[in-house]
């Protein structure tokens, strides 16, 4: 028996150091801890933990040991999970804030501890500046540590959620669609956890500084305004002038927080014609650049003349212009003026700033030429206001009205323009607003025309159109102009009004025995005559314009009396024609 023991316990003590020894190699070998994502509020006051398995126990493994508190200084306690897939826990009936780190254990070491997170809500990153950066906004914050940052989501002014950026270091976001230059842009910012569950935005925002500027050439200053940095406490503003061929800068002046405007003086042809404003912060690195406003200092111009060559209505109803003016040079202001007196002209439309060619179209589609005849009118301006003004145009309006017998009067207003002779003018007339022949031709003097139609009868959906046209000869002997030339009207269009002339008496037995109107221009597909007795019944219904009443009722000769009538038409120009009244029957 002592033998035995004897025996036994040397091959324990052999297997023992064999063991020893290989455990003491492997208990050297690393094991990472687990990658601890998210803490974050579930319902029912649970809280949910996911993490990120990084061990390599292999069959070794024994728990992943997850330890929460609700103090971060503990104490602490700990769940084991046996389970090796597992990558999320659900701790129950956690009221307050809990903080939670994790640790792999395999069988023959242990990891080293995870980060420790809580559920309290992610601070959101303190913004240092957002400014305008090459026509873009950039976004500069204080990158957030600890408690599982992962990103940051960037906010516009709404806020809305406009990109998200991955990487707790990250701290610019440069927004490419952003237009600084156009007006003030604003952003916050929040951080979002490796769920990419978000916590609240900073409730700060921060708006770029939108610069404008104009450039007056006459007093060679450069006026301009800004809008306040909104973010932090603006100490004060640095004006700078840039040269853009390299970006170089000059600081010319500083102005206090409480002014946001500034003039400088400029000289033409200055290589440094872009300006930009800095603000500057009490605290270091707060700071933000403005949009930028640049000029080309040119000295102010003017064209010599301007002739004002045509002014013509097409078929669209719309006015086109066209001028003769100086070619290559380039005022500031090129503008369209238009009134019907031409002592009381206003500016219809300004056509910007460029190198003028000798003629120039513009087409106006804004104007009533339906009802009013225009008067028209270029001025171009430099800088200085100073102006050139070209002669007065005026276009010919076309009005119209049908007669009883049969006619159709026209007149129109002279064509008018300084250099041209008008020749005469021709009338055309259709059956439509496109198809035209040549009605007459009159002299110039000539401003009315009476249209017989009496041999040109309407059918449905047509209507008498018309349309002149002037001719005149233009000559400006000073630029070398000597044409002929046309200036359209309006097309105007009517049609026949129908008439009614209704009988206030019949007698059925006598010469007069047929109750029915006289109708000039009848419209069949829209008539409708009733009769109606005393009592408001219905005698007599017809839709034939060629239809009367008898003076019968169910065979029977009504009585003598008075009878209630309604007639109601379309006319053929499209208007509502209905008539009311009474008819005596005699018998």
């Amino acid at each position: 028996m002592k033998l035995y023991t004897i025996s036994l316990f040397r091959f324990f003590y052999v297997c023992l150091a064999i063991l020893g020894s290989s455990f003491a190699s492997v208990y050297a070998q690393y094991v990472a801890p687990p990658s601890l994502q998210c803490v974050n509020d579930a319902p029912n006051s649970e809280v949910l933990i996911n993490w990120t398995n990084n061990h390599s126990c292999g069959g070794g493994f024994v728990s992943t040991n997850l330890y929460y508190a609700t103090d971060p200084n503990g104490p602490y306690t700990e769940v084991n999970i046996s389970d090796i897939n597992a990558d999320e826990y659900t701790l129950n009936s956690i009221a307050s804030n809990v903080y939670v780190y994790l640790e792999t254990e395999c069988a023959w070491n242990s990891s080293a501890l995870s980060d420790t997170l809580s559920n309290l809500e992610l601070d959101f990153p303190e913004i240092i500046r957002v400014e305008a950066f090459d026509g873009q906004a950039r976004i500069e914050w204080i990158p957030v540590t600890g408690n599982g940052a992962f990103g940051y989501i960037i906010y516009q002014a709404g806020p809305t959620p406009i990109d998200t950026v991955y990487g707790s270091n990250t701290s610019f976001y440069l927004h490419t669609t952003a237009t600084p230059n156009l007006g003030v842009e604003s952003y916050t910012i929040s951080t979002i956890d490796s769920c990419l569950n978000s916590g609240t935005y900073n409730p700060d925002f921060h708006s770029t500084i939108f610069l404008t500027a104009e450039y007056d050439t006459c007093r060679n200053e450069v006026d301009m305004q800004w809008t306040p940095y909104q973010g932090w406490e603006v100490n004060d503003y640095i004006i700078y002038k840039i040269r853009p061929s390299d970006g170089s800068n000059i600081a010319i002046d500083t102005v206090p927080a409480s002014q946001q405007y500034y003039t400088a003086s400029v000289q033409a042809y200055d290589d440094y014609r872009c300006f930009n404003v800095k603000a500057v912060g009490s605290e270091l690195n707060q700071t933000s650049n403005s949009s930028l406003a640049c000029f080309v200092f040119e000295q102010p111009e003017l064209p010599s003349y301007i002739y004002m060559q045509n002014a013509s209505v097409n078929t669209n109803g719309e006015v086109i212009i066209e001028w003769y003016n100086e070619t290559g040079v380039q005022p500031s202001k090129l503008m369209v003026f238009r009134g019907t007196d031409p002592a009381e002209l206003s500016r219809l439309v300004g056509l910007g700033s460029f190198p003028l060619t000798f003629s120039i179209q513009y087409l106006d589609d804004k104007a009533n030429t339906q009802r009013d005849s225009y008067y028209y009118q270029i001025i171009a301006e430099n800088v200085c206001g100073a102006q050139q003004m070209s002669n007065v145009v005026r276009t010919v309006n076309l009005q119209a009205s049908d007669n009883v017998n049969l006619t159709n009067s026209l007149l129109w207003n002279a064509f008018e323009l300084d250099n041209a002779t008008v020749s005469g003018y021709t009338i055309y007339r259709g059956l439509n607003e496109t198809d035209m022949f040549t009605l007459a031709n009159v002299d110039a003097a000539t401003f009315s025309y009476i249209d017989d139609i009496s041999e040109v009868p309407l059918q449905q959906g047509e209507k008498y159109c018309y349309r002149i046209e002037a001719h005149f000869d233009l000559v400006i002997s000073d630029i070398g102009v000597n044409e002929s030339l046309s200036s359209w009207s309006n097309v105007y269009c009517l049609g026949q009004n129908s008439r009614i002339f209704v009988p206030n008496v019949f007698n059925p037995n006598g010469v007069n025995n047929i109750f029915k109107p006289v109708i000039q221009f009848p419209n069949a597909e829209t008539y409708t005559m009733i009769v109606l007795n005393r009592w408001g019944e219905k005698v007599f219904v017809t839709q034939n314009p060629d239809e009367g009443w008898d003076g019968f009722v169910n065979r029977q000769m009504a009585p003598q009396g008075v009878y209630s009538y309604v007639i109601q038409m379309e006319s053929l120009n499209g208007n509502s024609i209905e008539k009311k009244g009474t008819v005596l029957l005699l018998r």
